[in-house]
């Protein structure tokens, strides 16, 4: 989940035009990029870097952004059920798709604990508008920033090579295409070439995604840390949204995993390459059963929803009477309306049971 203060999954990137190919789709822009590649270039004179033949991975990212230009993110999917949006956007991997219920209601955990925390919880309800954060304020040091690895047999490096060339250089005969991926066979995959190689997309990678941010989510509505972390012990709120909406249809699974497991671009696909980068968490989060909305284009930043996106707010259990009037408060500026419930700790469990109240 996103820490203090939350926003959207960052702004597309142009990448110019060169004679290489590879890591074109990391490109933020050509100036930039450009420091980074001089400095590898250098590093290794006499040889074509072998950043420009590693499969590139960003452009994979671009055609995950599930929430568009659109300000009412419009959706695709169907309402009950829908693939991994992920898979569905060009990834070019039709077959074998993993099928996600989507759940009937989202849950955000919102503090409330000073004045511009209580501003932004306002704007939420009342101004219908959701801060995406940027990935950089993210609570999970990993979240977003994953490992890369380049290990692959010199069968499994020629025919990436050859593709590419194929893919880059059309003008080139088969013959020419078949030197190219020799050459670069021999050239520029050394071991030392090959660190810096990995170095230099963990760079591109981590400025790439800079730009980007995500609003997280939860299935869960009671869970007793989720309280405690991101509602001030309690105190705060929970607002509920319909998970079959046009913007939270959007949403897509956080996988957890036991171990950090990198990506490989001459091995993984590109849906696996996705889902690693953006949607894979340490299994200890798992108790936050996490979805997350992504957005690329238009970078962080504030966006506004379908007012009958918002279906309910939960106070918390030890929401004081200030928080609840100035709640009811809110719910009554709305044009459509929202349930208003409040959360109670169990006498018997290790529980809090959400009720309805009346406005």
């Amino acid at each position: 989940m996103q820490a203090e203060p939350g926003i959207t999954l960052g702004s597309q990137c142009k990448s110019p035009k060169h004679k290489g190919f590879g890591l074109s789709g990391f490109w933020r822009s050509g100036r930039d990029a450009a420091a980074t590649l001089k400095t590898i270039n250098n590093q290794t004179p006499g040889k074509q870097p072998a950043w420009r033949f590693v499969p590139s991975l960003y452009p994979c990212y671009r055609k995950a952004d599930i929430a568009g230009n659109n300000p009412h993110f419009p959706s695709t999917v169907k309402t009950a059920t829908r693939r991994r949006r992920i898979a569905r956007l060009a990834m070019n991997e039709p077959q074998n798709l993993s099928v996600d219920e989507c759940p009937e209601r989202f849950y955000k955990y919102r503090s409330m604990t000073d004045p511009l925390s209580v501003e932004r919880v306002k704007r939420m309800i009342v101004e219908c508008e959701l801060y995406f954060a940027a990935s950089s304020l993210f609570n999970d040091p990993f979240d977003l920033r994953p490992a890369f690895c380049l290990d692959a047999s010199p069968e499994q490096r020629w025919a990436e090579f050859f593709r590419l060339s194929q893919k880059y250089q059309p003008h080139l005969t088969e013959e020419q295409h078949r030197a190219e991926a020799d050459a670069v066979l021999a050239t520029s995959l050394s071991p030392e070439n090959i660190i810096q190689t990995t170095q230099a997309i963990q760079a591109l990678h981590s400025q790439a995604l800079q730009e980007v941010g995500g609003f997280c989510v939860s299935t869960k509505p009671d869970d007793i840390l989720m309280w405690a972390h991101y509602a001030d012990s309690h105190k705060g709120v929970c607002l509920e949204f319909d998970g079959l909406s046009t913007l939270m249809a959007n949403a897509q699974k956080v996988s957890y995993a036991p171990k950090r497991v990198p990506i490989n671009p001459y091995v993984d696909s590109k849906l696996e390459m996705v889902e690693k980068a953006l949607l894979t968490k340490s299994l200890q989060w798992s108790y936050e059963d996490e979805w997350r909305l992504c957005r690329y284009k238009d970078g962080p930043g504030l966006v506004r929803y379908p007012p009958e996106t918002l279906t309910g707010v939960i106070l918390g259990a030890l929401a004081p009477h200030g928080t609840e009037v100035i709640v009811r408060n809110w719910i009554q500026e709305r044009a459509t309306p929202v349930a208003l419930y409040r959360a109670q700790i169990s006498s018997t469990d290790y529980d809090v049971l959400i009720g309805p109240r009346s406005l």
